[in-house]
């Protein structure tokens, strides 16, 4: 420890987490990487989640409770308020650590200080903890430092996120730079957050998986709706462009092309559920697209010169 304060505070933010929380909260525990605290923010929950996790005797355990349910960028934000230490690291009440997930992570960002997030290669299990077919695909098969305009370009344009979130250790130097998670993303801050990350540190890969994240029917993003996850991606890619226009030279060619694409993926949308005459819907979408249509408009000639080369690009372009 330095100044009595840990190196590393591992966050778990908690909502009626009483089915996976023990098995989360052991995994961290059982680290090889002693110097943490363990705080666990419970985003009022019915459920016992408070009482297994006062269960626990260890003292490097911090039980915090919010007055009023926040959500999960709101309860993000809290983990990272009540942090001491010079890593962040917010973990999933759902998830599992293996052994060695701490050591390599502190090690790495140690000895790169360009870097201020890691993340690492993970292992996909099922509700019952079996390792699924599911898998998150990584561009490294080995350790990398990847500069963070790389890093920009390519979360921008992958399809799914290219980080699974649970496997992520951020500086605090970082977020007391960057601000929070924006809380009106709920479904998509963590992207929004590594995309702003990026424009400013570079961001280190781990090849060896380290983290088991678990899939099972009460992942978070299964409450959206088609809609409100379409929008969630987009706004989680555009705020950043429109947060920081200077930071990347190529900043309106890339909102324009982010922008064409998802401009596609709202009209298929608002045809399906034109098709099953769910009118309510379909207003919806189409409000969202004339969003979009508009956000074109402010710059046309730009717009015009790109549509040609997001039509003949863009199933290289988004991956």
């Amino acid at each position: 420890m330095t100044n009595n304060l840990p190196k590393v505070s591992v966050t778990i933010p908690a909502y009626n987490a009483e089915k996976y929380i023990a098995i989360a909260i052991e995994s961290v525990l059982n680290q090889s990487f002693n110097d943490f605290e363990l705080i666990i923010v419970d985003d009022c929950s019915t459920d016992k989640t408070e009482g297994i996790v006062k269960a626990f005797k260890d003292k490097r355990i911090k039980y915090r409770k919010n007055e009023k349910n926040l959500g999960p960028p709101g309860n993000f934000n809290r983990c990272i308020k009540h942090s001491q230490g010079e890593y962040v690291y917010i973990f999933h009440a759902d998830d599992i650590m293996l052994k060695e997930n701490l050591l390599r992570k502190v090690k790495s960002l140690d000895n790169s200080l360009s870097a201020a997030m890691i993340h690492s290669n993970i292992y996909s299990i099922d509700k019952d903890g079996r390792k699924s077919d599911d898998h998150w695909d990584f561009a490294y098969d080995k350790d990398t430092l990847e500069p963070g305009k790389v890093f920009f370009k390519r979360a921008l344009f992958s399809m799914p996120a290219v980080v699974c979130v649970p496997s992520v250790m951020v500086r605090r130097s970082c977020y007391e730079k960057l601000g929070g998670f924006n809380e009106r993303l709920s479904l998509a801050c963590e992207l929004d957050m590594w995309l702003r990350i990026s424009l400013f540190f570079d961001v280190f890969y781990l090849a060896e998986p380290l983290v088991k994240y678990r899939y099972h029917p009460d992942n978070d993003h299964k409450r959206y709706s088609d809609l409100e996850c379409v929008k969630q991606w987009y706004y989680a890619r555009i705020k950043p462009i429109e947060t920081y226009p200077q930071a990347l030279k190529e900043m309106g060619e890339m909102k324009c092309l982010v922008t064409f694409f998802f401009l596609g993926k709202a009209v298929r949308g608002s045809l399906k559920t034109f098709t099953s005459v769910k009118i309510k819907k379909f207003t919806l979408y189409l409000g969202f697209i004339l969003s979009m249509i508009v956000s074109l408009l402010k710059t046309p000639i730009l717009s015009i010169k790109l549509w040609g080369r997001y039509n003949s690009e863009k199933n290289k372009l988004f991956k």
